[in-house]
């Protein structure tokens, strides 16, 4: 996707790194560091909006299936667009998951 090198010469960081390095509460950890260090100049994000869906995708619940669903249910007016706790993800699931909305 990008050229690592070119990235390095940017000062900035490519994007591949195992999964097994970026799940869990380390990998969080992980993965803030960066955007902490990022945030200080010390490197720059290939691209942020890409680095935040990364991180919803690994560590909010619900939220690659739910995803899907978002236009229509801020178009219905079922989502707010910008809340993504766990219940309201299962209840956009379970709102159009069958390609009709129940209200």
């Amino acid at each position: 996707m990008y050229d690592d090198r070119e990235l390095e010469r940017q000062g900035r960081i490519p994007n591949h790194q195992r999964l097994v390095h970026v799940l869990g509460s380390g990998g969080l950890g992980y993965l803030l560091f960066k955007l902490e260090l990022s945030d200080k100049g010390v490197y720059k994000l290939a691209d942020i909006v890409e680095f935040v869906g990364i991180m919803r995708r690994l560590y909010l619940s619900y939220w690659e299936e739910a995803r899907q669903y978002w236009e229509t249910a801020r178009q219905d007016g079922f989502h707010d667009a910008c809340t993504f706790d766990e219940k309201t993800l299962v209840s956009i699931i379970e709102e159009y998951e069958t390609g009709q909305p129940s209200g």
